[in-house]
């Protein structure tokens, strides 16, 4: 006797089973875009590995590291405390109105790096930025699991001159700074306060505008995209 046929059903089901099965299944992945190319793209950068922040000095190191590949997050956001605040040196301090750094945490650092950092190369964002720190000295003055250390840094930003396509303007600032770092219960360190004591200035620095501390730019960022009083207003 004959085996009884397939029900047509059955069979078409079947069929559709092996076509998603077949290697040309029309929801096969895609392959992944090629990776941006810093060499026609100047708005393509790459994160740098960080260390694991097990002391303040890999804190230091990331920070340094991120800033110069102009990438602000995730590591710099990372790498600054939950608690975070600025505080500028006089110098800064008296270019901006009074209380505009009282509340400088570590949103507005963070949207401040970016402000200046990302986007294409132009007179507002620089093409380079190199960051340097010397005298790094423990203060003594913190016990763990904080730790004070006073420093000067160097920063140097370069821009493009909309003038001369060859040339760059190149401003640098310096300051002696006291940074404080705080552990958490797993031994991770973090920048919960950055001080800026006083402007340096060097008679070596390369680039021809020295304009004292950070807290110089951002008084200016700061104030540039803040919200302006209304006309007439007596608001703080």
């Amino acid at each position: 006797m004959r085996p009884p046929p397939l029900v047509a059903g059955v069979g078409l089901a079947g069929a559709l089973l092996l076509g998603l099965a077949a290697p040309s299944c029309l929801f096969s992945p895609r392959p992944a875009p090629p990776p941006c190319d810093p060499n026609t793209d100047p708005t393509c950068r790459s994160a740098p590995i960080p260390q694991p922040r097990i002391t303040p000095e890999a804190v230091r190191n990331n920070i340094q590291a991120t800033l110069q590949a102009l990438v602000v997050e995730p590591i710099y956001d990372d790498n600054l405390d939950a608690g975070f605040r600025y505080v500028p040196d006089q110098a800064a301090q008296s270019l901006v109105p009074p209380g505009f750094f009282d509340n400088w945490g570590k949103q507005k650092e963070v949207s401040f790096m970016r402000s200046l950092l990302e986007g294409r190369p132009d007179a507002t964002h620089p093409r380079r930025m190199t960051v340097s720190f010397s005298l790094w000295t423990d203060t003594g003055v913190l016990q763990d699991p904080q730790r004070r250390y006073s420093f000067l840094y160097a920063v140097a930003l370069e821009y493009p001159d909309s003038t001369q396509a060859s040339q760059v303007r190149c401003e640098s600032y310096r300051a002696e700074a006291l940074w404080d770092f705080v552990a958490d219960a797993n031994n991770l360190w973090t920048l919960q306060k950055w001080e800026d004591k006083q402007p340096e200035n060097s008679p070596t620095d390369p680039c021809a505008q020295q304009r004292g501390s950070l807290g110089i730019l951002r008084g200016e960022r700061g104030s540039a995209t803040a919200p302006r009083k209304p006309e007439g207003s007596s608001a703080p």
